[in-house]
């Protein structure tokens, strides 16, 4: 057996002693002309079972049904109907346990059915949205970043003792319900989505005030109108004091800085005149448009994606399944969303301003 770089063989004991392997291995590799590893076979004939499973993996992903949700309103004294369309086998694992189920036996792995749906040119699809951003909201977007982003030191301000503040609306049409659609856009228009998100007479919605920080997690239900339309919820400055604000006189912290957006009812006199009261800073100039720099929102987001999963609630029923996904969210997923605010920040700040979308974070991702 030749060595690399030697004009004469070596010895095949010699070879296992350099290697550190045993003797049978270099006698079995010397006898092959290529490793069983790199041996290419060749894939099997497709079958009609084959056939079958790959036409029902497909139909499948694009069956879609109507969730019906009744519920008595006692004060209303009727029962109040919402509808809405799920995919409910939108992943490949739900599809290739729902074809196991159907066959008895275990007969396909997810991995096999996404080959299957590349190969019918599908692809998962999520609406993404974003926000509209004009010229005046990347300007001050890219003002507040270079103000707040040292070029030595980092951040100019402590991230551990920031808490961030945002209010919510919750429904149980929340969350990313994807779908698979054909991977070639129709020619002059955009996709088309099979699941309407539109309801019959509107589903229950809650509107919560959450705040995040390092150790410091609080959630408040903002209580409907006098008149039970939940719809017309409006935080004014004393609402926002009475129910966000003075519960912070008891839990403050030293030198705690709380982030809050530029509503009417947070930039209000009276609000502003508490804090410095209480002796809470607050992180002031933030940008308009600017969800996608505060940590708080992927929060938001994994508790409605829980709430979708489940379908119809009623208020009540809402706001306890809300309360409980908040808080049972791991304190170390909370500090690694509030550790990378410096990064959205200087992706922010490359964008000149635009939005950090998954694209962007991907792409800076692959930079470094």
């Amino acid at each position: 057996m030749a060595w690399r770089g030697l004009d004469t063989p070596v010895p095949l004991r010699e070879c296992a002693r350099r290697l550190n392997v045993p003797h049978s291995t270099i006698q079995y590799w010397s006898t092959k002309e290529s490793p069983p590893s790199a041996t290419v076979r060749e894939a099997p004939p497709p079958t009609r079972c084959s056939d079958d499973y790959r036409r029902l993996a497909v139909k499948l992903v694009q069956t879609t049904v109507k969730i019906v949700g009744t519920r008595l309103t006692p004060k209303l004294r009727k029962a109040r109907t919402r509808t809405t369309v799920r995919a409910p086998h939108g992943s490949v694992r739900a599809v290739a346990r729902e074809i196991n189920r159907r066959a008895g036996k275990v007969v396909i792995s997810k991995s096999t059915v996404h080959r299957y749906l590349v190969a019918a040119d599908l692809k998962a699809y999520v609406v993404q949205r974003r926000p509209r951003l004009s010229q005046k909201n990347r300007d001050e977007r890219l003002a507040f970043c270079v103000k707040l982003l040292s070029p030595r030191k980092g951040l100019s301000i402590n991230i551990d003792i920031v808490v961030f503040t945002d209010e919510k609306w919750f429904d149980s049409n929340d969350g990313r319900v994807f779908e698979w659609v054909p991977r070639r856009r129709p020619r002059g228009g955009c996709r088309k989505s099979r699941l309407t998100r539109e309801v019959e007479q509107g589903p229950p919605r809650l509107m919560v005030w959450g705040a995040i920080g390092k150790g410091f997690r609080r959630l408040v239900r903002v209580p409907a109108s006098a008149d039970g339309k939940q719809k017309a919820v409006k935080v004014d400055h004393q609402v926002y004091l009475d129910l966000c604000a003075k519960p912070f006189r008891e839990i403050r912290r030293a030198g705690m800085i709380l982030q809050q957006d530029n509503c009417s009812s947070h930039k209000h006199e009276n609000v502003t005149k508490f804090f410095k009261r209480i002796g809470i800073e607050t992180l002031d100039e933030w940008p308009g448009c600017s969800p996608d720099l505060s940590p708080i929102e992927n929060v938001w987001a994994m508790v409605a994606g829980e709430v979708t999963k489940e379908g119809p609630y009623g208020p009540d029923e809402l706001w306890e399944y809300v309360l409980e996904k908040f808080m049972s969210i791991p304190e170390e997923t909370i500090c690694r969303l509030i550790d990378g605010f410096e990064r959205r920040l200087r992706l922010c700040k490359a964008e000149r301003g635009g939005t950090v979308t998954k694209a962007v974070r991907d792409a800076a991702r692959w930079q470094l």
